[in-house]
């Protein structure tokens, strides 16, 4: 994910996704790492997916002394997380 719109279609979409019983991944890059810092982004740690996200531009935009340096049950990790997840999964979406 890279736009930091649409947080509420990604909710809708992996909350209904779990229910079926599917495994769902997020990684956020670019601008969408600033929906972490809104308060509907405690849903998706809520929801059983795995999320992640680009720590390079999570400091880049300075979130890191910002905000906060890490986010619990977050994975700050790299555009490598990215890849795996693309290379893992049977479907792949992008907002």
């Amino acid at each position: 994910m890279s736009s930091d719109k649409h947080l509420n279609h990604v909710i809708g979409l992996t909350k209904a996704a779990v229910a079926k019983g599917k495994e769902v991944k997020i990684f956020f890059t670019a601008n969408s790492v600033f929906l972490t810092q809104d308060p509907e982004f405690e849903e998706l740690l809520k929801s059983g997916a795995e999320i992640s996200l680009c720590n390079k531009t999570y400091q880049g935009f300075d979130l890191h002394n910002t905000y906060k340096p890490t986010i619990d049950g977050v994975v700050h990790g790299n555009q490598d997380n990215n890849a795996e997840i693309a290379a893992e999964v049977d479907r792949y979406v992008v907002f």
